[in-house]
């Protein structure tokens, strides 16, 4: 069996062009994987040549796979880029909208509309944290920080949302101070990014319950997000930080990319972000970042950060 993986995916093309060869190329990558392995399952014995040329096609696939992958981080990032100027006008002119006299009616068909551009404009963001990951262009703004202090903020902005969704959030800080070298803005984005997920699947005005919990050890900070929702089964939970993933039966119509980017962005400081859950009983994310001492210097200056 030959492998062929010439068909090149950079030049330009509109972005449904670009989708449509990104997806296409996957499939047939997979579909030559399949081939390859089902000519190796039934071979009765191998020679050192069906060897070596068993790895040479390997290493096309491989070289081939990298290509989607660049292919795919550019059709991210364009797409995302060019959704940017249409959203932010459309928020401005829902804006004043809003400021103007409506009739009950249209007020809440400009709040429909003024949530699904929020939620548009939280896709965009994603996308372009992705592509910035993939890419190795993140940038974090270090600086050691009290999380302690930096979930109590959180949770005071987010209790808007979930006091009006009749959900109890709630700060268990089980030690008073617990430093970490971090980019402010991008811990935080985390935070919200598990709260609002949580807030997708705990009882609404029936003792919902949404716990943030900071501990910490002797080299480790730990931020835990704890609900009493609906809960993740067992063979869901491995891949929900896989980019677009969703659980058959839940919610639709989101992203399926807040838990991958929380996750990338923990993992571009260096820490770790696990997750654990029991149907029925409710689900905990942990954060894991490294400890350091309040009075060590801060690295305030900007920094590329690759995976």
């Amino acid at each position: 069996m030959t492998v062929s993986v010439k068909q090149t995916l950079t030049s330009p093309s509109p972005a449904s062009d670009k989708a449509h060869v990104v997806f296409a190329s996957v499939q047939h990558v997979e579909s030559l994987a399949r081939q390859r392995s089902d000519a190796l399952r039934h071979a009765p014995s191998l020679s050192r040549d069906e060897l070596v040329r068993t790895a040479s096609e390997l290493a096309q696939l491989a070289e081939y796979l990298n290509q989607i992958s660049m292919s795919r981080n550019q059709f991210f990032s364009k797409v995302a880029h060019e959704l940017r100027t249409p959203l932010t006008i459309a928020k401005g002119w829902i804006s004043m909208l809003c400021y103007g006299d409506l009739l009950p009616g249209q007020e809440r068909i400009v709040k429909v509309i003024e949530q699904q551009i929020d939620d548009l404009t939280r896709l965009v963001n994603d996308l372009l944290d992705l592509s910035r990951h993939e890419s190795n262009t993140l940038e974090l703004r270090l600086e050691c920080i009290d999380l302690v202090s930096l979930v109590n903020q959180v949770a005071e902005h987010q209790r808007e949302l979930t006091s009006l969704k009749g959900i109890q959030l709630v700060v268990v800080a089980q030690t008073p101070q617990a430093y970490a070298c971090v980019d402010r803005g991008r811990i935080a984005q985390v935070l919200n990014n598990l709260i609002t997920n949580a807030c997708r699947y705990v009882p609404h005005y029936d003792k919902g319950r949404i716990e943030l919990i900071v501990n910490r050890n002797e080299t480790a900070v730990q931020v835990s997000v704890r609900d009493n929702g609906v809960g993740i089964a067992p063979d869901d939970l491995p891949r929900i930080f896989e980019p677009f993933y969703q659980i058959e039966g839940r919610q639709r119509g989101k992203s399926g990319l807040g838990l991958t980017v929380a996750h990338e962005l923990i993992r571009t400081h260096g820490g770790s972000l696990t997750a654990e859950s029991m149907p029925g009983k409710g689900s905990t994310f942990h954060i894991w970042l490294r400890r350091v001492e309040p009075d060590s210097s801060s690295v305030r200056q900007s920094r590329g950060a690759g995976m």
